[in-house]
């Protein structure tokens, strides 16, 4: 499917550009904002909607603008419980209340020519009153596969960016916005089942390359990185090691939000190295493969052994 194509080009904006959020005329640090109010007007980054509860369960709340029609709910509602309830299950829980808002536009907010967008925040953003939270607007919500590839895409943000307890994302600057977030697409439509959509995302990945890490060559990180990789080291746990791993051992500090905050990036070598930690195995020459391999990762790997000697492969 062509449109499909677009989802792994996503332009996900960090959750520190979202602007602000619904306000009372109290200070929000010290108010409580109910969760999912029936109706909320939107504040944050260019959305200025009105927004009406259409959904609400024990882990989702969905909320529509006027230009999207409501029949959506009936497929949204229960895919985004069970991919969130998933997702829960696998990396932790996240924030005290722990549900999702999902906020569905129509093509309103979309540039000329533009099929879908979509951003998110995680309940560690005082910007969205802590909760977590996607905005997607689009003008193919009745394309289901393509819209669920969409909120789950921002989905594996919210877990790169807020799993264990920490903010951040350490590996974000290697892989960007949509390498990592193919790889739980994958992975999430494997464990709902949905697995004609799974191999949709198998086949994108064979011609999905960018020009990172390495800018010398095109990089394809799910064909050569992740998918056989997570085929051949435990699949979801996987990932879920390497998420852990990170939360374990990297700097941290805590914020003027009072969260854990992540201080520093991973480079190439550190990456291999905690990757090989999570697969139990030395993924230098996968990486050779996947990037290629140069004197500098060489000395990178060197150094990850020697800081973060609790990996072991």
């Amino acid at each position: 499917m062509k449109l499909y194509l677009k989802i792994f080009s996503i332009c996900a904006v960090a959750m520190s550009m979202l602007a602000s959020c619904e306000k009372d005329d109290t200070n929000e640090a010290t108010t409580k904002v109910e969760f999912a109010p029936e109706v909320i007007r939107e504040k944050w980054w260019d959305f200025r909607s009105e927004m009406h509860r259409a959904y609400l369960d024990d882990q989702v709340a969905v909320y529509l603008a006027s230009d999207v029609d409501s029949n959506i709910v009936r497929w949204a509602g229960p895919n985004m419980n069970k991919v969130w309830k998933y997702t829960k299950a696998t990396y932790g829980a996240y924030g005290e209340d722990g549900r999702l808002l999902v906020f569905a536009h129509g093509p309103e907010y979309l540039e000329p020519g533009g099929v879908f967008f979509a951003t998110l925040a995680g309940y560690m953003d005082g910007t969205v009153n802590y909760r977590n939270m996607l905005v997607a607007t689009s003008s193919v919500w009745q394309d289901t596969m393509t819209m669920m590839a969409v909120m789950t895409h921002e989905v594996s943000h919210i877990i790169e960016g807020s799993s264990y307890g920490i903010k951040g994302s350490p590996s974000a600057k290697l892989w960007g916005d949509s390498q990592f977030a193919d790889i739980v697409i994958f992975d999430t439509f494997l464990a709902m089942g949905w697995n004609d959509w799974a191999q949709e995302v198998i086949r994108n990945g064979q011609t999905n390359g960018v020009n990172y890490p390495n800018p010398n060559r095109r990089n394809y990180w799910f064909r050569d990185w992740w998918y056989p990789l997570y085929m051949k080291y435990g699949k979801t746990q996987l990932l879920v090691k390497y998420m852990k791993s990170i939360s374990e051992n990297v700097h941290t500090k805590i914020n003027w939000e009072g969260f854990k905050e992540y201080t520093e990036d991973l480079n190439l070598g550190e990456f291999v190295h905690f990757m090989s930690g999570a697969a139990g195995a030395d993924l230098k020459a996968q990486a050779k493969i996947a990037f290629d391999w140069t004197m500098e990762n060489e000395q990178q790997l060197i150094n990850a052994k020697e800081d973060y000697p609790n990996i072991k492969y």
